[in-house]
């Protein structure tokens, strides 16, 4: 997103059969985000790699490769996510695409202020995906209060993050989350996360306690 907030999001995670990288970024990046683009309800799109796990991180919390984002603000919302994925899945058929697998693909819907530094606006290098849900749905409102006006800027206050971005899910089954965090870098997001998941100051931090955290990935940019 780069310091845009839009409306909603696509969002892919996926894996690359036979791991041919080349081919991949070729295509992302001369055919399909072209594509994208002129097919209307896409704005934007960004595409990352998983970086890695860090010591904090269990290894079923980043089992996934790849994650694209595929900014939507088409009107009415709902129509121009499900035509977002429309144009990723047709897309996936076209001539030259490589074998990706999805294993998730879901809209998001913005939700909450924006959440900036001074230094939103910067070259992203890394992105911080953290998918929650809460476990109390009568306490949906208490959850939003607390990421709303506590977590987020704590997360930025650590100065490891500089942007910070917030989604529910539309679907009804809500997989793999209800709630959506990114956190954007421009530093190496391996060492920005161990920094910020070991700071001193963590442990003093209030944490609610209907928070259930489904996975969380550290991602690098593959822009070129």
């Amino acid at each position: 997103m780069e310091g845009r907030y839009p409306a909603g999001i696509l969002l892919i995670l996926a894996d690359l059969k036979g791991q041919d990288e080349a081919r991949l970024l070729e295509w992302l990046y001369a055919s399909h985000l072209p594509a994208a683009l002129a097919a209307g309800p896409i704005s934007a799109a960004l595409f990352y790699r998983n970086a890695g796990r860090t010591a904090e991180l269990p290894a079923r919390d980043t089992p996934i490769k790849y994650l694209f984002v595929y900014e939507v603000a088409r009107r009415p919302l709902r129509r121009g996510l499900s035509e977002a994925e429309d144009f990723f899945r047709s897309n996936l058929g076209s001539k030259g695409a490589p074998a990706l697998l999805p294993r998730h693909v879901v809209p998001y819907q913005k939700e909450g202020p924006a959440f900036t530094t001074e230094l939103t606006g910067r070259p992203v290098r890394g992105l911080d995906a953290v998918f929650t849900n809460c476990s109390d749905p009568a306490r949906e409102e208490e959850f939003d209060r607390w990421y709303n006006l506590l977590h987020a800027n704590e997360v930025l206050d650590s100065r490891m993050f500089h942007t910070a971005y917030r989604f529910h899910n539309v679907r009804r089954d809500q997989q793999p989350s209800r709630h959506l965090a990114l956190y954007e870098t421009d530093l190496n997001v391996v060492d920005a996360l161990d920094r910020h998941l070991n700071s001193p100051s963590r442990a003093q931090r209030f944490y609610v306690n209907t928070l259930a955290r489904v996975m969380r990935g550290a991602f690098v940019s593959l822009r070129p």
